[in-house]
C-alpha cells in the first residue's frame, strides 16, 4: 500500500488496456446481486442527491479529469481552433439544404435564414467561450491541486504510470461539463444524451451525402453504389457500404494523433475556402439580379421556418470548446478560435446563398445538388465537378472534427461514470480518447449504414438548439448564483427572472408555431422577456465576474440567446419533437441505471475529502 496526500492508495499491477467487468462497472452497487438490490432500495434517495447536487470547477479539473489516467497532450492553438471550426461547421448543411429551403421555404430570402440562424449560433458561441475560457482558467495553482489529480488518477486506474500535470489545465466536456458545474448532473445529463445523439445522426447524414457527391463526382446515380435490400422498410433499404468505409477512415485518423488531425483539417479547410471563393466568383459572374424581384415569396414565416432547418449548417462549432484540454492557453485561443470561425462562416454563407439565388430562380433550384446544377444551367458543366469535389472534402473535414468532438464529450461524462468508465481511457501513446472515438463511430456507420437521409435529416437541429439554449441559462446562473454566496432574496429574484425569460420565450415560440398572426401576442410576450431581462440586470447583482474574457452585456445576451433558439425551436415540424420526446424519454430510462454508479463515485469522492 502506498499513503498519498494523506490516504491510502492500493498499486495493483495491472495491464494498461482491459476490459473486464471492473472497467465498465467498478462502483460498489454493481459488485453484487445483494448490493444492487439495496441501490434500487435507495433509488429516489440517491435521485434526489443526483438531482440537487451540482460540481464544481475545481472538481471538474482535478478529480473528474484525472480519471482518464493520461492526459491529453496540449498541442493546439487558436490559429487550429479557428481551422477545426470552420472544418468542423462548412459541410453538408450548405451543399445540401441550401437548395432545398430555397426553392421551397424561403426563396431569395434563404440569406436571411443564413443570417438569423448565423445570429443564434454566434450568441451561443459567445456562451460557450466563457465556459471554456473561465472553468479552467484558474488551473491547478497550487501543489496540492497536483497532487490530487495525481492522486485520482492512482486510485481511479492503479496500474497506469504516473504523469506529469500541466500546470494549465482545462477540461474536455464541452456543454456536459458546463451544464453539471451549473445545473447539476442530472439536466447536464439529459442535454449531453442529446447532443450525443446530435453527433451521431448528423455524422450519418453526413456520411451518407457523401456517397452522393461521390456519385456525382463520377457520373453515377447515388443509389448506384448502395445495396437494395429489398426485404427491409424503403427508408432503410439502401445499405451504404461507402458511408461505412468513410467512417472507419475517419476514425483511424482521430485517435491517431489530434495534432495530425489539426494539420490535415488546416490545409483541407484552405483548400475548401479556396473552392467556396472558386463557387462565388465563377457563380456572380453569372449572376442576374432578376432572380432576386421576388425575395420573400413565402414570407417572414418562410425565412424563420428555413432558419430552423439551416441551423444544421452551424451545427459543429461547440466541438471545439471540447478541446480545451488539449488548447495550449486556453483563455487567448478559445476567444479567438470560436468567434473566429463563426464570424468566416456566417460571411461564407451568406455570400454562397447569395450567390446561388442570383445564378437561378428560386424555383428551378435542385434540392439535392443545387450548386451542381446551377453551374449546368449557366452553360458550365465543368464547374460541377469541382463543386462535387468541394462538397466532398467539406463533409470529410466535418466527420473528422465531429469525431474528435463527440469522442471528447464521451469521455467526460464517462469521468462522471454515468457511463462505463472504460470509455474515459485515454492512450498512452496517441494522447486521445480512443475507446470513446471507436464507440461512438461505430454507432454512426451503423446508422448511416441503413437509414436514408430524409430520415436523418429531421432529426438533426432541434437537440442542438435545446443544448444551447441550456447553456445559456447555465451561463446566467453562473454569473449570478454561488453556492454560499448569494442570499435568499437574490437567488429568488434569480429564480423569477429566469422563469420568465423562459416562459415568455416559449409563449412566443409556441403562438408562432400556432400560426398566429396577430401583433398583440409577440407584443405581450417579447415585453414580458424585456421586462424579466431588465430586471434580472438592474434588480440582481452578479454574484461572479469573469476572470479572463466574458460575455459582453450580461445579462442580455444569453438572454437573446435563449429567446432565439427557443422561437427557432417553434419552427420545428411536430415529428422531430416526437422522436426527441422518445429520445428523452430513453435517457430517462437509462439514467435510473446509471444514477447509482455516479452517486457512488461522487460518495467515494467525498468520503476521500476530494
Amino acid at each position: 500500500m502506498e499513503t498519498v496526500g494523506g490516504s491510502s492508495v492500493g498499486k495493483t499491477k495491472r495491464r494498461a488496456w482491459t476490459c473486464s467487468k471492473q472497467d465498465f462497472l467498478p462502483e460498489e452497487s454493481f459488485q453484487s446481486w445483494a448490493n444492487y438490490t439495496k441501490a434500487l432500495k435507495e433509488t429516489g434517495t440517491r435521485l434526489k442527491d443526483r438531482i440537487t447536487s451540482r460540481s464544481l470547477d475545481k472538481l471538474e479539473l482535478t478529480e473528474i479529469r484525472g480519471r482518464s489516467g493520461f492526459e491529453m497532450k496540449k498541442t493546439l492553438s487558436w490559429w487550429d481552433l479557428i481551422w477545426f471550426g470552420i472544418g468542423a461547421v462548412i459541410g453538408a448543411g450548405i451543399f445540401v439544404l441550401t437548395g432545398q429551403e430555397a426553392r421551397d421555404s424561403a426563396g431569395p430570402a434563404v440569406i436571411l435564414s443564413y443570417v438569423v440562424s448565423g445570429v443564434s449560433a454566434m450568441l451561443s458561441v459567445f456562451c460557450y467561450t466563457e465556459f471554456a475560457v473561465e472553468i479552467p482558467v484558474a488551473g491547478l495553482s497550487t501543489n496540492e491541486d497536483q497532487l490530487t489529480i495525481q492522486r485520482i488518477a492512482d486510485v481511479d486506474r492503479p496500474w497506469l504510470p504516473s504523469h506529469t500535470v500541466h500546470p494549465r489545465m482545462s477540461i474536455a466536456g464541452g456543454s456536459f461539463a458546463y451544464l453539471r458545474v451549473e445545473l447539476g448532473d442530472f439536466m447536464a445529463f439529459i442535454a449531453a444524451g442529446n447532443i450525443l445523439l446530435e453527433y451521431v445522426i448528423g455524422g450519418a447524414a453526413v456520411a451518407r451525402s457523401w456517397t452522393s457527391y461521390f456519385a456525382t463526382l463520377l457520373n453515377h446515380h447515388p443509389n448506384d453504389f448502395r445495396i437494395h435490400a429489398a426485404s427491409l422498410n424503403p427508408d432503410y433499404s439502401r445499405l451504404d457500404p461507402i458511408a461505412v468505409a468513410v467512417i472507419a477512415i475517419v476514425c483511424l485518423a482521430a485517435v491517431s494523433s489530434t495534432k495530425a488531425t489539426s494539420r490535415f483539417n488546416y490545409v483541407a479547410s484552405i483548400v475548401h475556402l479556396a473552392i467556396i471563393v472558386f463557387i462565388i466568383i465563377a457563380g456572380l459572374t453569372q449572376a442576374n439580379p432578376k432572380n432576386l424581384s421576388d425575395f420573400t415569396p413565402f414570407g417572414v414565416r418562410g425565412v424563420f421556418s428555413a432558419s430552423a432547418v439551416l441551423f444544421f449548417a452551424y451545427v459543429g462549432f461547440d466541438a471545439v470548446s471540447t478541446m480545451a484540454e488539449e488548447t495550449k492557453n486556453p483563455a487567448k485561443d478559445i476567444p479567438l478560435g470560436l468567434v473566429g470561425a463563426m464570424a468566416i462562416t456566417t460571411g461564407c454563407y451568406c455570400l454562397l446563398a447569395l450567390t446561388l439565388c442570383l445564378m437561378q430562380p428560386y424555383s428551378q433550384i435542385d434540392p439535392d445538388a443545387p450548386f451542381s446544377v446551377a453551374f449546368q444551367a449557366i452553360g458550365m458543366d465543368w464547374a460541377k465537378y469541382i463543386v462535387a469535389f468541394g462538397a466532398l472534402k467539406g463533409m470529410t473535414t466535418v466527420l473528422l472534427v465531429s469525431a474528435v468532438g463527440q469522442a471528447r464529450y464521451l469521455t467526460h461524462i464517462a469521468r462522471t461514470h454515468m457511463v462505463p468508465p472504460w470509455l474515459a481511457e485515454v492512450h498512452a501513446t496517441t494522447g486521445t480518447p480512443v475507446n470513446a472515438t471507436v464507440v461512438m463511430l461505430v454507432a454512426t456507420a451503423v446508422i448511416a449504414f441503413f437509414t436514408s437521409l430524409g430520415i436523418l435529416s429531421n432529426l438533426l437541429s432541434i437537440s442542438t438548439l435545446f443544448i444551447f439554449m441550456m447553456v445559456a441559462v447555465a451561463l446566467l446562473v453562473r454569473r449570478y448564483y454561488v453556492s454560499g454566496q448569494t442570499n435568499d432574496s437574490d437567488r429568488n429574484k434569480l429564480i423569477a427572472a429566469l422563469v420568465l425569460i423562459l416562459a415568455s420565450s416559449m409563449a412566443t415560440a409556441a403562438y408562432w408555431a400556432a400560426g398566429g398572426m396577430g401583433w398583440a401576442g409577440y407584443l405581450v410576450s417579447v415585453l414580458v422577456w424585456l421586462l424579466a431581462t431588465a430586471f434580472l440586470w438592474w434588480g440582481v447583482p452578479q454574484a461572479r465576474a469573469p476572470q479572463t474574457w466574458g460575455v459582453p452585456l450580461v445579462p442580455w445576451l444569453p438572454s437573446a440567446s435563449i429567446a432565439i433558439n427557443t422561437f427557432l425551436l417553434g419552427s420545428i415540424d411536430g415529428p422531430s419533437f416526437v422522436r426527441f420526446g422518445i429520445w428523452t424519454a430513453l435517457l430517462l430510462v437509462y439514467y435510473f441505471f446509471g444514477l447509482h454508479a455516479s452517486y457512488d463515485t461522487a460518495k467515494a469522492a467525498s468520503n476521500d475529502g476530494v
